[in-house]
């Protein structure tokens, strides 16, 4: 109806005043957005068990192995777990709100020289790694951006594109396992006891065939598309709470930004959809000797499992 205001934007807007009126108490924004952040919850949260959003509640069932990005079914996933959400974000809060407070001291105080910049630096490389893979992938954005950057920075976002510390090898098999069905060991009779390569959303095994061929085994990390959920919840959320700041000082819609974030790290975790670009690209390239494109054994390729 005429000057009928949906509820997900009442309730972005009573989230919004909220995280306002909380700064202007002297809160930080972090802190505001903390403050804010349950009452949105806890509105979205009744409206799913009362029936008001019967088609996210329908596709409950789905959500939490989505395939394909979509904004309203990680929304109907992310408020069936509300505490999840809610002790997430406090999580959030809590370690990138020690990491500002750091830098304030450190302003506050004059510690300015090289020796803090380059402590602060290698703190934010290890809070973002400490958060996981959409904080990871984050840092690995920032450091194309030497624009926005600041050099002393830069150096420690960089590492976050190949030094990205491993999971427990014992999970990654129970992964491979569940998805190949069988024991790893009889799909690949050889297989390195350590990962030889790590990343912000799987790590990668050298192996051998029964046929004796040589294989890369690629393995998502444990939990992926759950945290993904309540992150990128959290950013969406956020990124409404910004949407007029963003388009009145940075000229963009933030929530188009994170949505597009996400749709690509969606992609990313869905290793089948890369086994499939990468047998296009092989095809593409195969009259091109100068061109080395690996084959996939498309069948050991899973959603989580890549050989």
């Amino acid at each position: 109806p005429r000057g009928h205001v949906p509820s997900s934007e009442r309730d972005i807007a009573a989230c919004g005043r909220q995280a306002v009126h909380a700064s202007s108490s002297g809160i930080t924004p972090m802190a505001g957005f903390a403050v804010a952040l349950p009452l949105l919850v806890r509105r979205r949260s009744q409206r799913l068990k009362s029936g008001l959003h019967w088609r996210s509640r329908h596709r409950l069932l789905v959500a939490s192995k989505l395939e394909v990005y979509s904004a309203e079914e990680v929304e109907a996933a992310a408020l069936a777990k509300p505490l999840a959400v809610l002790g997430r974000a406090a999580e959030v809060v809590f370690r990138v709100g020690r990491f500002f407070l750091n830098l304030k001291l450190d302003e506050l105080q004059g510690n300015t020289d090289s020796q803090y910049v380059k402590l602060r630096s290698a703190e934010l490389r290890e809070l973002l790694l400490v958060l996981g893979p959409c904080y990871v992938k984050l840092g690995q954005a920032l450091a194309n951006r030497p624009d926005i950057v600041r050099d002393d920075y830069m150096e420690e976002l960089e590492a976050l594109q190949d030094k990205v510390p491993p999971f427990p090898t014992e999970e990654a098999m129970r992964i491979l396992a569940a998805e190949l069905g069988e024991d790893p060991r009889r799909v690949f009779p050889e297989l390195t006891p350590q990962p030889v390569a790590a990343a912000s959303l799987g790590q990668v095994y050298r192996g051998r065939l029964r046929n004796g061929a040589e294989v890369a085994v690629k393995v998502q990390r444990p939990g992926l598309k759950d945290i993904l959920v309540l992150d990128m919840y959290i950013f969406r959320t956020l990124a409404q709470l910004l949407n007029d700041w963003a388009q009145t000082n940075l000229g963009c819609n933030a929530t188009l930004v994170v949505d597009e974030f996400a749709k690509k790290l969606w992609e990313e975790a869905d290793y089948a959809h890369e086994a499939k670009n990468a047998e296009m690209f092989r095809r593409n390239f195969e009259a091109d000797e100068s061109v080395k494109i690996p084959k996939v054994f498309m069948q050991y390729v899973r959603q989580k499992v890549l050989a």
